[in-house]
C-alpha cells in the first residue's frame, strides 16, 4: 500500500513536470491532485528535487521497457520501425519548450542526463533499425542516419507541441501520422515504399499511407 502511494506521486509528478514546468509545479498542487495531505507527500519525498530524481528514474526504466518491447515484437520489419518512431515521437514531444527551458534553468543536471540518455541509447536504437532495413533491403542504403534521427527529432519537437497544434487545423494524430508518411517515403527504398503505400490505406481518404497495421 504505502508503495502504491509513492507510486502514484511519482506517476501525477511525471504527468505535471512537462506540461506546467518543473518550477511551476508545488507540492501544495501535487496534494490536492492526489488527494493526500503534504505530511504523506513529505513521508516519500523529502523535496521537490527528490521527487524529481525519482521521476527521472522512473521514466528511463518505462522507457527502457517499451523501448525491448518493441525491439522484441515478432512483426515485420516496417511495423516495428513505425512503433519505434511513434514511440520515440512520444517521448520528444512530451515536454514542451516552455518546461523544457524551465528544466534547464532549475535543474540543469536532469536535462544533461537527459539529453545524454537520448543521444547514447535511444539513438544508437534507431540507427541499429535502419541498419537492419538496409540489410534487409526496405531502407536505403544512401541515408545518412545521423541526419535523419535529427530531422525527425526536429520535426517532432517543432510540430507536435501544443503551442503549434492549437494554431492548426489537424489533430495530433493527423500531425503524427504525416511526418511518419514524410519520414518513410524519405527513407524507404522504392521496392518498399510502392508495396506498402499500396497495401496500407488511411481509411479517411482512401488514399495509400505508410502506417502499421
Amino acid at each position: 500500500m504505502a508503495n502504491d502511494i509513492g507510486q502514484r506521486i511519482i506517476e501525477k509528478a511525471a504527468e505535471l513536470f512537462p506540461r506546467q514546468g518543473f518550477s511551476k509545479v508545488t507540492m501544495d498542487e501535487l496534494c490536492d491532485e492526489l488527494g493526500i495531505s503534504k505530511k504523506t507527500l513529505y513521508r516519500y519525498f523529502i523535496s521537490k528535487d527528490a521527487l524529481a530524481d525519482a521521476v527521472f528514474k522512473w521514466n528511463i526504466s518505462s522507457v527502457k521497457n517499451n523501448l525491448l518491447a518493441i525491439m522484441s515484437e515478432h512483426v515485420n520489419y516496417l511495423e516495428r520501425l513505425y512503433k519505434l518512431c511513434e514511440f520515440i515521437s512520444q517521448f520528444l514531444s512530451r515536454m514542451n519548450k516552455t518546461a523544457q527551458q524551465d528544466l534547464i534553468r532549475h535543474r540543469p543536471d536532469l536535462w544533461k542526463r537527459l539529453e545524454l540518455y537520448r543521444k547514447q541509447e535511444i539513438f544508437p536504437i534507431f540507427k541499429n533499425m535502419l541498419d537492419e532495413g538496409i540489410k534487409l533491403g526496405v531502407v536505403r542504403n544512401d541515408i545518412q542516419k545521423d541526419l535523419v534521427m535529427l530531422v525527425l527529432a526536429s520535426a517532432v519537437e517543432g510540430i507536435l507541441t501544443p503551442e503549434v497544434l492549437t494554431t492548426q487545423s489537424f489533430s495530433t494524430e493527423d500531425a503524427f501520422r504525416g511526418i511518419i508518411n514524410i519520414f518513410f517515403n524519405g527513407v524507404l527504398t522504392d521496392k518498399a515504399r510502392r508495396h506498402y503505400s499500396t497495401k496500407y490505406k488511411n481509411p479517411k481518404t482512401g488514399k495509400g499511407e505508410l502506417h502499421a497495421i
